[in-house]
């Protein structure tokens, strides 16, 4: 469950503090400072968790993306 955690807190963390990264620059600068604020954090969960993730939880992950897909 921890890995989890860690792969849904990243990018939800990285959206509180990519807004306030926003508010705080005031700028165009702070929409460019505040995607790259959230991009890193979801992209550094994502790295962690299949980094703890063992190959069946990744076997899984992948059948579940391919098979739960958008219409």
């Amino acid at each position: 469950m921890n890995r989890n955690l860690v792969r849904l807190a990243g990018p939800l963390l990285g959206a509180v503090c990519g807004v306030a990264v926003i508010s705080i620059v005031n700028d165009s600068w702070g929409l460019v400072a505040g995607g790259v604020v959230f991009l890193g954090c979801a992209a550094g969960s994502d790295w962690i968790w299949r980094r703890k993730a063992t190959g069946e939880q990744i076997r899984q992950d992948l059948e579940d993306r391919t098979r739960n897909t958008f219409p």
